[in-house]
Formats: structure tokens, sequence, C-alpha cells
């Protein structure tokens, strides 16, 4: 045994039942009698005392502190408890301000107050104790989370987002990041942490990760999985564009589209990269838009990829149809900032087949080229084109002179063509 360590605890003996006479009694003392005892945590949150501040006046002191009372009519002098009396001080000035409407402040704390005056040594330990509380993690925050949510139904979001962080007492925001974990799939949200390394996920991550899955839980699937290292983290933090771009062509499983404004995409191309990621919904959707049974849909996209093919058909991508996909929810959309345009990915095969279905039936609807094609840069329109036309074709008076006259007659051609007699 190391001489160095002392052979039990210093103040409360727990290895033991009989009571020990050092033990102190719980009192209830006034905020004006306590005085703070040097502590080593000097980074303290202004955000965390207020959220404490708040607990301590909406469900009261449930640790009591830790204190010695050195003279019978002197303050109490705490060891324990520094974020509580700090917090019960704040709560008068918060009084009356948004979240503690109808709460009173904080007027005393619950103290263990020692029988003696602890040694050095002993204070060291109690800070070092009430210091050394480890936060839970980050999924056992979301699951404590998600108690007090469901706790809470039946409230307004806004509401609701306000009892929880008053059950708990974390921020807003905290709780919006808890939220926003907690729909996506257990494997990416076990590897959220505060600190990520190797193939966990930071919080900034999981937050658009989440964002992504509300749109395409495939898609999220496959970026979170090519995350397996920091570097790739870090990649993903900085340029998530990018790195789902690559994601798309390097997962052969993963369905996504780009339609940059303007871009030209071969429909024939697009039709048969759609089918495999069809499903049963996705089928029953296609039969109502493509009017066939459902033993027949194969047989239709079988036809409507070959006239894709045999019409060199292309899909313009232009603002209508990415505002489509956009506001109908069938594309994830990053974000680039104000000076940039989105970037937007296609995700609903559907969507993508449809789009081919309309370019067809557009072409199969365009009137065909005139025949005067090298006049349709001077803008005449079809009526003025057959007019010149016609024109063109109508010979002129000398013309027809010039052809009567230059027309051999029935006789000479009779005597050409009659043979010399023998």
């Amino acid at each position: 045994m190391n001489p160095a360590l002392p052979p039990s605890p210093a103040l409360f003996d727990v290895t033991k039942v009989a009571k020990d006479t050092r033990e102190g009694r719980i009192v209830r003392v006034e905020l004006d009698q306590i005085e703070l005892a040097p502590n080593a945590r000097r980074d303290i949150s202004p955000e965390g005392i207020d959220r404490l501040a708040q607990m301590l006046a909406r469900s009261g002191q449930l640790v009591p502190c830790i204190g010695h009372r050195p003279s019978r009519t002197g303050p109490v002098i705490l060891y324990a408890g520094q974020r509580r009396l700090l917090a019960a001080r704040r709560s008068h000035q918060l009084h009356g301000t948004d979240g503690f409407e109808g709460l009173e402040p904080v007027r005393s704390l619950i103290v263990l107050l020692l029988a003696h005056a602890p040694s050095p040594d002993e204070i060291r330990r109690i800070q070092a104790q009430e210091n050394a509380r480890e936060e839970l993690s980050l999924v056992d925050q979301q699951e404590q989370f998600r108690d007090c949510w469901q706790a809470r139904a039946g409230l307004s979001d806004e509401d609701r987002i306000a009892a929880v962080c008053a059950d708990l007492g974390i921020s807003a925001r905290k709780a919006h990041n808890l939220k926003r974990q907690l729909t996506l799939p257990e494997q990416i949200r076990t590897r959220i942490a505060e600190r990520p390394n190797a193939d966990q996920l930071s919080v900034t991550m999981a937050n658009q990760l989440a964002g992504m899955h509300e749109i395409s839980p495939e898609l999220t699937q496959a970026v979170a999985g090519r995350i397996t290292t920091a570097e790739l983290h870090d990649k993903a933090l900085n340029d998530l564009g990018a790195f789902v771009h690559r994601t798309v062509i390097e997962d052969e499983h993963a369905y996504a589209v780009r339609i940059d404004d303007g871009v030209m995409l071969d429909a024939h191309e697009q039709v048969q990269r759609a089918r495999p990621h069809l499903t049963a919904p996705a089928h029953a959707q296609l039969t109502t838009l493509l009017a066939c049974e459902a033993d027949r849909l194969e047989a239709e996209l079988d036809t409507l990829a070959a006239r894709a093919k045999t019409k060199a058909a292309k899909i313009k991508i232009t603002p209508e149809i990415r505002d489509r996909a956009r506001t109908g929810r069938y594309a994830y959309v990053h974000e680039r900032g104000q000076d940039f345009a989105d970037t937007i990915w296609i995700i609903d095969p559907v969507f993508m087949i449809d789009l081919a279905r309309e370019q067809l039936q557009t072409d199969d609807n365009q009137t065909p080229a005139c025949e005067e094609a090298y006049f349709a840069t001077a803008r005449l329109n079809d009526k003025e084109l057959r007019d010149a036309g016609e024109h063109n074709r109508t010979p002129t008076a000398g013309e027809q002179n010039a052809t009567v006259s230059s027309r051999p007659s029935a006789a000479t051609s009779a005597s050409d063509t009659t043979s010399p007699p023998s």
C-alpha cells in the first residue's frame, strides 16, 4: 500500500455502518451568512449559472452543500457548493426577467455543517470530489432528453423545449441539438461525441446529417459510413457538398443526381440509373404515373428507356425544375451561402423518371422543323415561309415562254423517232 495515500475516507466513511461522531448536521443557511472558501474552479459558465439559478428556483435544492461555521455567530464557510451559491445569488438579479416569470429568488441554501474544521487536505478532497462529477455521455443525454420530451407531450414545440430545458437545466441550443440527434439511426447516433476522434462524429456534423436524414436516409447512411477517420470528418465538415458528391461517385448503392442549373442530362441514362433504386412504394407511384398495371411496369419502363435512347433525349435542368425538386422535398439541398448557388441532388428516382417522361412528351409535341430552315434566323413565321416557298416554285411568264419555245413539237418528235427505211 502506498503510504502517501490515506487509509480511509477523510470525512464520511461509507465503509462502516456505525455512526461517525465527526459527521455534521444539515441546516438551512441564509445567503448573506455564507462565504465561499477558495476553490480550484475558476472557469465558470455564466449561462450555466443562469440555468442552475432557474432550476433552484423552480425545483429547489436537491443536494446539500458542505460547509463549516467556525464560530457560533459567524458566517458559514462553504467548501462544496460553489456553483449553487453563485446561482442562488444570481437568482435575485434574474427575478422578473424572461424565463424567470413567476419564480421567487433563492434566499437560503441547505448546508451540511461539519462538526469540525476540515484540514487543508480534507478541503482539497471535498472540492476534488465535488468538481470531479462526470457528465452523462451524449447517448445518455439523448435518452434523458427523449424521456423528458415525451413527458411534455401536448405542449407546443416552443413551450415543450422551454419545459425540457427547465427540467434538465440545459440551454435551448443544447435541447435543439439533442432533438436533432434523436432523429438519426442508432448506429449513427452512438458515434456522436463532444470531442470526436477516429470514426466519431461531432455535434455539428451530426446536426448536418440529421437535416440530410429528413430528406434521404439512404444518402445519410452512405455519407456517415464514409466518415471513417478524423481527416475524412474534417473534409466533410469543411465542404459537405464536395463530400456528398464524392460519396455518390464511390458508392454505387447511394442514389443522388446532382442538378446544376443549365446542365443537360441523358434521359436514357437517368431512367436506367433510377430503376435499381425503386422501392415498393415507388413502383406504386409509377404505375399511376405511367397509367399501367403493376405487372406491366417493367415493360413500360423498358419502352420509356428505349424511346429516350432512340430520340437521344436530353433533360435540361432549369430553375423551375430545381425549385420543384427543392419545394417538393425530392432533393437534398446543400446551402453554400448567399454568394453561391445551392447544390441540389435529386434523391427520388421516381422524380427523375418523371422528368424523362415529361421530356419525351415535350419532344413528341414539338412541330417538325419547316423546309425553309435557312430562313429561321430571320424570325419569319410559318405563313411567310410557305408564301416564299410557293413563290420560288411558281415560274414567271418569261420562264414559261422559254420553256414552250424550247419544247420539241410532237411531229418533230415523231420524225426524230421514226426509223430510216431499209
